[in-house]
């Protein structure tokens, strides 16, 4: 009986790492005691907070949320969280940040999903915006399928990383996080991604605060961020080309925002790239061209060679009036 009770209720660990948390940390920790899944605990990592942080997770952990707390030990963010998956005691590891409101059955149905597919590695969700007052934002809306997530992870990062739950086991295999400036995420998703399913669910997990303080706040150029992990990461996100031709190949097809003008040959690689990710990752040779994603950088580069034959203007029409 107990072993089956471990198997459909495993164990999850908090992984928070945190500077100067207050003062939203009180919410942060209020919204993981009222979790509605019970088996869980919590790793906090205090990376020499200045305020009343340390003080603070005191009063929640152990006697509100089982966990530990570590101090005097501090670290660049991506090496704390490393240190902490190392530390983790469980295969199923939720991230969370000082400042984010998990909803109450943000775990249950996390728990749920990664249970009941052991092939997903990584798991998001839909998050909404708020401000420093909780004041709603906007809704951040990421894909759900693995196909359009792991295809969309080549040039962005369709994880939010506050309602991340992944597996401790892949994460190690993937090489775990490493110390690298507002792209942790981004950049561990990048390499669990060669390995295994990441996916999302449809619902809103999380309440994701944006102030002027936080640090993707203070981030002005994203691309250049996510140009720096593709860099970083080129041989193993474009093993079919060399550094040169995999940055001219993603500045030409970023879903988001192009640098440069895109053209037959960079067509021709987009569907080869496509193609040789899903041979490599044991799927049907169509599994990422089918993706939205795909579409839209196909009709991008389509649209520009248009553009450059001065028929741009008559293919719109054509397409304006089939609508």
């Amino acid at each position: 009986m107990g072993e089956a009770v471990a198997t459909s209720k495993p164990a999850v660990t908090w992984l928070l790492a945190v500077r100067n948390g207050m003062p939203f940390l009180p919410e942060t920790l209020a919204s993981i005691a009222s979790q509605t899944y019970r088996n869980f605990s919590m790793l906090a990592w205090d990376n020499a907070s200045t305020d009343e942080t340390v003080e603070e997770l005191r009063r929640w952990i152990p006697e509100r949320i089982p966990g530990r707390i570590v101090t005097g030990e501090p670290l660049p963010l991506g090496l704390s969280l490393a240190a902490m998956v190392e530390r983790s005691e469980t295969e199923l590891c939720a991230r969370i940040d000082a400042d984010d409101v998990n909803l109450p059955d943000r775990l249950e149905k996390q728990v749920a999903f990664m249970s009941a597919q052991p092939e997903v590695a990584v798991l998001g969700a839909q998050v909404n915006t708020i401000d420093g007052e909780g004041r709603h934002l906007e809704r951040w809306h990421f894909p759900c399928g693995d196909a359009d997530t792991r295809w969309r992870l080549r040039w962005l990062n369709p994880i939010s990383h506050p309602a991340a739950m992944f597996r401790r086991s892949v994460v190690l295999r993937a090489g775990n996080y490493r110390d690298c400036h507002a792209s942790e995420d981004f950049d561990l998703w990048v390499r669990v991604a060669a390995m295994a399913e990441i996916r999302n669910v449809p619902e809103v997990l999380l309440y994701y605060r944006r102030t002027p303080e936080s640090v993707m706040s203070k981030v002005t150029d994203h691309v250049a961020i996510e140009r720096r992990v593709m860099q970083k990461n080129a041989r193993q996100l474009f093993p079919e080309m060399d550094e040169a031709a995999a940055t001219d190949f993603w500045e030409a097809t970023h879903p988001r925002e192009p640098q440069r003008a895109g053209g037959l040959k960079h067509l021709f690689a987009l569907r080869r790239s496509a193609r040789l990710l899903a041979e490599r990752s044991g799927k049907p040779s169509r599994y990422f061209l089918d993706t939205e994603t795909f579409r839209h950088q196909e009709d991008r580069i389509k649209m520009r060679m248009y553009e450059r034959l001065g028929l741009g203007r008559l293919v719109r029409w054509k397409r304006g009036s089939r609508g």
